[in-house]
């Protein structure tokens, strides 16, 4: 069964997303645990140059785009 999201204004479909199964979900509960314990024994200073460099990506994608 896909999933659609809709724009609420028009009832366009956006989007549309085929459903995971529970294997599907199982495993990626699993890969964002096994992710966590890393990031949950970095230091503040590590985790947030991490956050500024994400930032400064997004920022730079951003400013691509616009020119696009």
């Amino acid at each position: 069964m896909a999933i659609q999201t809709l724009n609420p204004a028009t009832g366009k479909v956006i989007k549309t997303f085929e459903e995971y199964s529970s294997r599907q979900v199982s495993k990626i509960i699993d890969d964002v645990q096994e992710s966590f314990y890393p990031w949950k024994n970095m230091s503040f200073a590590e985790r947030s140059a991490l956050m500024n460099n994400a930032a400064m990506l997004l920022r730079n994608k951003k400013t691509s785009m616009v020119n696009y």
